[in-house]
């Protein structure tokens, strides 16, 4: 079990998250459906962390009686299980700038957008695209240049749009690859998902088989040409 001291760092930062949340859908800068997504997940994971820390050891000279602290944690957790229904509610509402629903510790920049990086991650890994999108719509808050947000947004966006025949969203996401490609163009992740996506347009193989070649001669790593093995071996290519 963690200690008591790494539960209430990690239960600041998810509650300096939850506020940074809420302040973006606050400034237009979040929809609401992304932004209940996020607090969902951000709420959960409060929860377990709440649990787990009610539940922790204590110091020896500062432990209550048993029966005490099984009487504190069936309050704290009924009155947190109202907390997370009230706080669901109040982040699609309005709310005053400047205010805060937690008081907690400010995160950094960097540490923010790492943080939504990973949580990104581990929403794509999980199948929860929506959830990443809105978290790298966030980390593009925050750093606009970003090379991963900039080339999952395209990605998550053009695929999106591509399930739902929506050619909007298509236009969207392809506009986010080729700007991931023209501020990144050393980096092979960009290219990788711009010439899959121009294998997949119609009369697009010749700029799939250019950024291909491209995209083999950055240097790849063995995860990224383990994506693009299938597509060079269909255009004839190889890693």
């Amino acid at each position: 079990m963690r200690s008591r001291q790494a539960l209430a760092d990690e239960i600041a930062l998810r509650e300096a998250s939850i506020d940074d949340a809420r302040r973006e859908l606050a400034a237009g800068e979040l929809g609401e459906a992304e932004a209940a997504a996020l607090l969902a997940r951000e709420t959960s994971a409060l929860q377990r962390l709440r649990e787990e820390l009610a539940l922790a050891p204590e110091e020896a000279a500062a432990r209550a009686p048993r029966r005490r602290r099984r009487w504190l944690l069936a309050v704290a957790l009924g009155c947190f299980a109202a907390a997370v229904v009230a706080l669901l509610v109040a982040a699609l509402g309005p709310r005053q700038p400047g205010t805060s629903i937690t008081g907690g510790v400010a995160l950094s920049r960097a540490q923010r957008v790492t943080q939504l990086l990973d949580e990104a991650q581990a929403d794509v890994a999980s199948g929860q695209d929506a959830a990443a999108l809105a978290a790298y719509h966030q980390v593009l808050a925050l750093s606009p240049k970003d090379a991963t947000a900039t080339t999952q947004t395209g990605w998550l966006e053009f695929s999106a749009g591509s399930a739902r025949h929506d050619a909007a969203l298509v236009a969207a996401g392809i506009k986010e690859l080729t700007r991931a490609v023209d501020e990144h163009p050393g980096d092979p992740a960009p290219r990788l998902y711009y010439a899959i996506v121009a294998d997949s347009t119609p009369h697009g193989r010749a700029l799939a088989l250019r950024e291909f070649r491209v995209f083999l001669a950055l240097h790849p790593s063995a995860g990224e040409l383990a994506v693009a093995r299938p597509f060079l071996s269909a255009l004839g290519l190889r890693p």
